[in-house]
């Protein structure tokens, strides 16, 4: 369980990688920090190129030299979500409406699906295996989701 300093630098660095992303142009999709490593995750309507990394992680190197706050060594590695990018807020499950998902609950809350997400509330969605059978989540009980790409290898759209 991360103490109340880990989760303020983690919160630190998921602010610090919001406002590089903005002022470069690109979306924050996550950050994580985890056993001295700093992961970024950043994204461009046209897709991320080598480039767009190179100049976020410049821009993010210069600032956490400056201003130390990280404790110990770090690695700093940014990324592209790549074709299996993961939703990581209801605002990433309405955006990808009609694109193929797969979801996985907290245990205990429900059953593992991939299919065609048909439908987003406020705080739920649907899913539509590829029996047919429609899933409802609720985004508090979900431990991960992500994009799936379609069988024949493209980016699924759904019917």
């Amino acid at each position: 369980m991360r103490t109340d300093a880990g989760r303020q630098v983690q919160a630190r660095l998921a602010d610090l990688a919001e406002r590089a992303c903005t002022e470069l142009g690109l979306e924050h999709v996550a950050t994580r920090w985890q056993r001295g490593r700093i992961e970024v995750m950043a994204d461009h309507p046209g897709g991320m190129t080598i480039e767009a990394c190179e100049a976020l992680s410049r821009r993010l190197e210069a600032t956490l030299d400056a201003d130390d706050f990280v404790p110990g060594p770090y690695v700093l590695e940014v990324m592209s979500p790549g074709p299996r990018r993961p939703l990581c807020s209801m605002a990433d499950v309405h955006r990808f409406v009609g694109r193929r998902v797969r979801v996985k609950p907290l245990k205990g809350r429900g059953q593992a699906g991939t299919g065609i997400l048909r439908a987003a509330a406020e705080d739920e969605f649907t899913l539509r295996r590829e029996d047919g059978v429609d899933m409802v989540y609720r985004w508090a009980d979900v431990a991960a989701a992500h994009l799936q790409e379609d069988r024949q290898g493209g980016k699924g759209t759904g019917p």
